[in-house]
Order: structure tokens, then C-alpha cells, then sequence
């Protein structure tokens, strides 16, 4: 199973409590219809307050938008520009190519944490390339 951390969504006001806790409390599974656009997992659905239609805003790789299904769909490299279905979290860039590389039928869980937290573990990650880089550098032109 590979934890996908994420920040809260722009419209985490559109689901209730349950929903929100839906999301980091029960694993998800990818379904068959997965490509560059999306991640579409099955499991428990995601209960909402008012339905999943909300006027179409921006989309960014990793946001996680819940259907009127109540199932989530992560949005992948190739995603549209806007969307119309709420967004409960946005999964953190350094944890999409993890999503990337698992086959339909693999399992994720969802992990909430703060903005403050994602930077940092993006700090960390781009540090560790940085050095990995360097390194390779000082091997090539020894």
C-alpha cells in the first residue's frame, strides 16, 4: 500500500466530517480506469453536503476531486485545466510518482497534512536530488 500525503482541499467546506475522515481512514483502490489524466480509485465514498458539482476553478497534477459517485479520482500529469467536482485534498508532488507506477488493483491510503509539512518534505526531496546530482557530477568528471 503507498501513503499519499496531502493539504486539504480548496473546497473541504463542501464535505461533511464523515467525508473528511473518509478520505485518511480507509484505504482506496485503483480501478481499471486509470491514465495520465487520473487516478480513479474505488472504495468508500466520500460523503458531501450538497453533491459534488461545484462551478468549474483551476486543477493542479495531484488535487483530488471526489465524483458525484463519491469516489475519488487523483488528477495526473496529463489533467485537465478546470473541473467542476469538488476538491477534498491535493496529494504533495513527491509522492504522484509513487501513485504513477502502481497497477489497477494496488491499494493507497490518504494522510492528511499541513501546507507547512509539504514544503518541508519538498525542501527535503529536492536536497536529497540536489546532493544525488552532485554526486553523479563528481563520478562523471573525476
Amino acid at each position: 500500500m503507498v501513503l499519499l500525503r496531502a493539504v486539504m482541499g480548496p473546497q473541504e467546506n463542501a464535505f461533511t466530517e464523515l467525508g473528511l475522515n473518509t478520505l485518511v481512514r480507509n484505504p482506496f483502490r485503483l480501478s481499471r480506469d486509470c491514465d495520465r489524466m487520473a487516478c480513479r480509485l474505488e472504495g468508500e465514498p466520500i460523503e458531501m453536503k450538497n453533491g459534488a458539482d461545484i462551478i468549474s476553478d483551476g486543477i493542479v497534477e495531484g488535487s483530488v476531486q471526489i465524483s458525484s459517485s463519491g469516489l475519488p479520482m487523483v488528477l495526473m500529469a496529463d489533467h485537465q485545466t478546470t473541473g467542476g467536482y469538488a476538491k477534498i485534498a491535493t496529494v504533495i508532488s513527491t509522492d504522484i510518482p509513487a501513485l504513477a507506477q502502481l497497477m489497477p488493483g494496488e491499494w493507497v491510503a490518504f494522510q492528511y497534512i499541513t501546507p507547512g509539512e509539504a514544503i518541508a518534505i519538498c525542501r527535503k526531496e529536492d536536497e536529497k536530488l540536489r546532493k544525488l546530482k552532485e554526486r553523479l557530477m563528481n563520478a562523471i568528471y573525476r
